[in-house]
Parts: structure tokens; C-alpha cells; sequence
């Protein structure tokens, strides 16, 4: 009641002041405490090109490590924005790697951050009530995953957010009433002219977010087509914002140029390698529904409902909405394709807090709002869902995205001496950009062979693993001992139920005669 009170007594700057700094806050905890990558090609993508750059190890072995770097479908936009910043910290003598990293994902979550406030001060124009309006700021800066998000230096965030960037400058100038034109008729409001170097400007950032993130396409060609019918946008200034979609190809093949050290087109490569050799099939596939259960299992409820409601809502009520438009289509195009991963629809999500704006704003105005809002369940699905998304919000920016960046930060500090590691786990990829030095990875098939390993050896062994059930045949050998565990060792005396054993923990274990 006090949180009502409070928005309806506030003017609308002094709750943007106010959820700015909450904002800032929580996106600066996911900067210095979110470390490592949420998926590999955080890593992959971007690191390694990096790592290369900084000549760390050559474009042969980059070659050897991947097949994507041979075959060239990566962009190095990304690599680019990050490298002089990486460059510099190099001249400057500070090549520690993980404070390298936190300066990526400072720029990461800065740019994240202005994409909120753009917004922000999108909202105003497609909520009518200042209640509402309010509201939507809040849930902006607020909303659980979004410093996590934004703290990622991947393709879906920047993607997104330069799309955000692309569709502020067009829309902030677009008469209200088309905005939020609903229906699928077509509005006879006049067309409008709005400045050629914003729409020069647009189409720059649109282009560069579809480079950047090529399945990003599907959101942009539905928004400039929206423009085009319901958004009355001219022929001159449809062929201006083209114009900045190409001087975006032009600036992506200048990057590509610059990282493989010869002239293609990442983007090209890409859409070859995905529909005439079909790689993504290869990862996995899932049904068309997949989507929906993930959305709603690994979003948490009560609180995924709000991740799910609006949007269902907005497709039906107002299928010629822009939101409509840049969602759907998205949707289902993602729900047609095989191999399914939930960060390919993360970028949907920047859209629910305004979309829950939209949805309870039109709901208040229905006969039953009164009776749902004063019914007890309600309060308490209320109170559950802000202490939920609190909670989250809280953990998700200081929980590591990656939970063995730890091994590798107890390598960088403490052990000049490894270059050799047995493992018990199969690590599918070296995190080498994170290391002072190569260290090879050899694989032990057989845990029966440990002890013959132990005994054959000369000076100090390291083993590798990520399953409890390996702790016991250390202990037993009486020569080993721990040497890191990414779970501390009090949280051992606690394993109720041998939870343990359904968790990976990485271990490492220094074995040695003398």
C-alpha cells in the first residue's frame, strides 16, 4: 500500500530518479560479481577473437579450436567495440584477464542501461495513465534479469539493445496515435517526415543489430514493414533508413576485413552455413512448444505468468500494435526453428515491462478489476511475485553466470607452477583467455587407472573433476589433497539427501609421493 501511495504522490521524474539509481545499483553488482559467460559463445565468440587479437594464441590455433572461426560466420563488431579497450589495458601493463572481462561487461551493461532509458521514455508514449506510466519504470529498472542480461557481452544482448537504440530514434517523433494504433485496419492519419539523419541513424542501428545478431532480421524487417503501412512512413525516408542498413553492412565487412584478414561477409557466411549445410540441427532439436514450457518453468512462477499473460493479450487485443508486430512474428519464427535456446528469446523480454503496463492498464478498466484486486489470493500472488522478483533480481547479480570461473581465477593466483591437469570430466572448452599459461588437458577414460597414474609419476599431479563421488578416491590414495572446491568445504557437512550428487562441484586435487 505504501509502494502505491508513493507512485501515485511522485511525479513521473522523481520515480525515474529513483529507479535509475536502483537500476545503476544492481546493474553495477552484475558487472563486478556476474563473472564468466551464462552460454559458451559468450566465450567463444568474443573472448577468444579477443584473445587472439591480443596474441595470446594465433589465428592457427584459433582456427584448430573452432570451426567457426575457418569458417568465418562470427561478426567481429563485438570483438571491435571491446578490443581498444582491451588494447589499452594491455599498454597500461594490467592484462589480468578477469579485470579485462569486468571492463567488457561494464560497456555491456552501460549500453544495456541507456537501452532502459530509452525505454523509459518510449513508455510514456504507449501508456496513457501516470499510474501505469510509473508502474512500467519501475518494472524497467527493476525486472529480475535484466542486469544479469545486460552485464553479458553476447550478440543477443548487444543485438537487442541497438535495436532499441534504432526503433527510439524513428518512434520518439511518430505521432501518438499511430503508435498505438491496435487494429489491422489502416489508420488514415496523414503521414510524417521525420528528420533524415535520425532515420539515417536508425537504420544504421537497425542494420548493425541484424550483423550483429542475424536472427535479430525477423524483428527488424516486421518493424520497418509496420512503419511502412501502419506507421505512415514515406518512400524517402523508407529508402534513407535502408540507406543506413547498408552502411552497416559496409561497416561489418570493414570489421571482418580487419579480424579474418581478408575480405567476406560474416553475415553471408552464416546464413550459408545455416541453410545449406543445416548446422543448428546438429545441437539438438525441440517441438514448436518448447518455448512456452521454458518461459514458464525456468522463469519462476507465479512470477512467469507475467512473462507470459501480456503477451498472449497484446497478440490477440491488438494484433497491429508495433509491439505486435516486432514480437510475434519473432516468436514464431523461433517456435518453427528445431533447436531451441532461451536466450535466442531474451530479447522479448525487454518488452514485459511495458507490455504489463499495458495489460493491467487496460485491465483496470474492466468491471471485474475491482473483485480481483480486493480478493484475498490476489494480495498474497501480489506480495509473492515483488518478493520473488526481489529475490532473483538480487541473486542473479551477484551469483557468478559461470560457476568454475573460480577454478580458473585459483589458477591465475596461485598456480604459476601447473601445466598439466588429469580430468575426470570432459571440459569441452579451455577457457585459455583466462590463463597466464597453456595448460594441457589430459582426459583420464578409466578412474580405475588413477592410482597407477599416482604411482608412475615424479614430482606433483593434478586431477580435475566435477562429480563427489570422485572425492572418496583421493581421500583414500593418502597423497592426495584438496586444492579448490567452487563449493566450500562447510557446505560438505551439509549434504542432506546427498544432494550433492546431482551438482557439479569442480575439484582439483594436488597428488603427490614426496
Amino acid at each position: 500500500m505504501k509502494i502505491i501511495n508513493w507512485i501515485n504522490n511522485s511525479g513521473w521524474k522523481k520515480v525515474f530518479t529513483t529507479c535509475l539509481v536502483l537500476g545503476a545499483f544492481f546493474h553495477l553488482l552484475a558487472v563486478f560479481f556476474s563473472e564468466g559467460f551464462h552460454r559458451p559463445d559468450e566465450h567463444l565468440g568474443i573472448m577468444r577473437f579477443i584473445a587472439c587479437k591480443l596474441g595470446i594464441f594465433s589465428t592457427e590455433e584459433l582456427g584448430k579450436l573452432s570451426w567457426e572461426y575457418p569458417a568465418r560466420i562470427r561478426n567481429w563488431i563485438q570483438p571491435g567495440l571491446y578490443y581498444p579497450f582491451a588494447r589499452l589495458s594491455y599498454i597500461l601493463d594490467i592484462k589480468n584477464p578477469f579485470f579485462i572481462s569486468g571492463v567488457f561487461r561494464f560497456i555491456s551493461s552501460t549500453i544495456g542501461m541507456l537501452s532502459l532509458v530509452l525505454l523509459a521514455f518510449l513508455s510514456r508514449k504507449f501508456i496513457k495513465s501516470d499510474f501505469w506510466k510509473k508502474f512500467a519504470l519501475i518494472a524497467l529498472f527493476s525486472t529480475w534479469y535484466f542486469p544479469f542480461f545486460h552485464a553479458r557481452p553476447t550478440a543477443e544482448n548487444l543485438g537487442m539493445t541497438l535495436f532499441i537504440f534504432g526503433i527510439y530514434l524513428i518512434l520518439k517523433e511518430i505521432p501518438v496515435d499511430l503508435l498505438n494504433h491496435s487494429s489491422i485496419t489502416f489508420n488514415k492519419s496523414p503521414r510524417w517526415k521525420p528528420d533524415w539523419k535520425l532515420s539515417l541513424l536508425s537504420g544504421l542501428f537497425l542494420g548493425l543489430a541484424v550483423n550483429i545478431r542475424i536472427p535479430m532480421a525477423n524483428m527488424v524487417f516486421f518493424f520497418v514493414l509496420w512503419l511502412f503501412t501502419y506507421g505512415k512512413l514515406k518512400i524517402r525516408d523508407f529508402f534513407i533508413l535502408a540507406g543506413g542498413i547498408i552502411l552497416s553492412i559496409l561497416l561489418c565487412i570493414i570489421l571482418d576485413r580487419w579480424g579474418y584478414g581478408q575480405w567476406t561477409w560474416s553475415t553471408y557466411n552464416y546464413l550459408y552455413h545455416e541453410f545449406v549445410n543445416n548446422v543448428s540441427h546438429g545441437f539438438g532439436t525441440d517441438p514448436w512448444y518448447k518455448y512456452i514450457i521454458k518461459t514458464f518453468s525456468r522463469g519462476f512462477p507465479p512470477l512467469s505468468f507475467l512473462f507470459i499473460v501480456p503477451f498472449i493479450w497484446l497478440w490477440i487485443k491488438k494484433p497491429g500494435h508495433v509491439i505486435t508486430w516486432c514480437t510475434l512474428p519473432y516468436f514464431v519464427v523461433h517456435s518453427m526453428i528445431g533447436h531451441k535456446e532461451l536466450r535466442y528469446i531474451f530479447c522479448m523480454g525487454l518488452w514485459i515491462p511495458i507490455l504489463a503496463a499495458l495489460f493491467f492498464e487496460e485491465m483496470v478498466r474492466h468491471k471485474y478489476w475491482i473483485k480481483i484486486r480486493l480478493h484475498p489470493v490476489f494480495k498474497i500472488l501480489l506480495c509473492i511475485i515483488i518478493i520473488e522478483n526481489f529475490i532473483l533480481l538480487t541473486v542473479s547479480s551477484i551469483k557468478p553466470a559461470y560457476g568454475p570461473i573460480g577454478f580458473y581465477k585459483h589458477l591465475y593466483h596461485h598456480k604459476n607452477e601447473i601445466s598439466g591437469i588429469y580430468t575426470l570430466n570432459l571440459v569441452r572448452d579451455q577457457l585459455r583467455f583466462y590463463q597466464k599459461r597453456d595448460i594441457v588437458l589430459t582426459h583420464v577414460e578409466d578412474r580405475n587407472n588413477i592410482h597407477g597414474i599416482i604411482e608412475e609419476s615424479v614430482g606433483n599431479l593434478w586431477f580435475l573433476t566435477d562429480k563427489i563421488a570422485d572425492r572418496g578416491i583421493f581421500e583414500k590414495t593418502g597423497v592426495c589433497s584438496l586444492d579448490y572446491s567452487s563449493f566450500p568445504e562447510w557446505m560438505f557437512k551439509f549434504n542432506i539427501g546427498n544432494w550433492m550428487k546431482r551438482s557439479k562441484i569442480w575439484t582439483l586435487y594436488k597428488c603427490s609421493k614426496n
